[in-house]
């Protein structure tokens, strides 16, 4: 049996929220060059515990476009840019994310098994009050990725990114990524 990709969630103060409302930038050959979306801050202090409510927006409508912000403090919901420098790659799936195609073991809490949401929340809120970073923000580079393989790209020049939301996904390859906070989503 090959192994699994494994799943490397890069080291951010939010999580992408539910429903994400993705925004894409493009280049003139259509390769993603950036994504914004609605992000989740964890503003509060630890023991004052996120509820499944609070982790998903509820924004029916879509934000207005993204306009830059330079802080992210403030309020839990605003955009966030995240950016590509020198992608060759990408593709949108319309799906859920292939969960069981990869080796979660670097996530935190992936193979912790929790009795409720709530449990989970309690843990991954702990975790980010400690590290200022969360357990699995919906944003992770693929390491031992198939896809480099196949596009026959350097793995020590070029990544495998995925951003995963609700129903769809997105992967790119890129050189390196950089996130920008934009305006509050309320």
């Amino acid at each position: 049996m090959s192994k699994k990709p494994m799943l490397m969630p890069v080291r951010v103060p939010w999580m992408i929220s539910s429903p994400p409302h993705f925004q894409v930038w493009t280049s003139d050959d259509g390769v993603v060059r950036a994504i914004a979306f609605i992000a989740f801050f964890k503003l509060e202090t630890a023991n004052n515990v996120p509820t499944v409510d609070d982790t998903c927006a509820l924004i029916i409508e879509p934000p207005s476009d993204f306009i830059p912000s330079g802080t992210f403090e403030g309020a839990p919901y605003r955009l966030v840019r995240v950016s590509f420098e020198s992608a060759i790659y990408s593709e949108v799936s319309d799906r859920e994310f292939p969960d069981d195609d990869f080796d979660w073991s670097e996530v935190p809490f992936s193979k912790t098994p929790f009795n409720s949401v709530t449990e989970y929340l309690k843990a991954a809120d702990g975790y980010l009050f400690e590290t200022s970073t969360v357990p699995d923000p919906g944003v992770s580079e693929v390491k031992c990725s198939p896809l480099l393989e196949k596009l026959r790209v350097d793995p020590d020049t070029y990544s495998h990114f995925v951003l995963v939301g609700e129903d769809s996904f997105f992967d790119v390859v890129a050189k390196d990524w950089k996130w920008e906070p934009g305006q509050v989503v309320d």
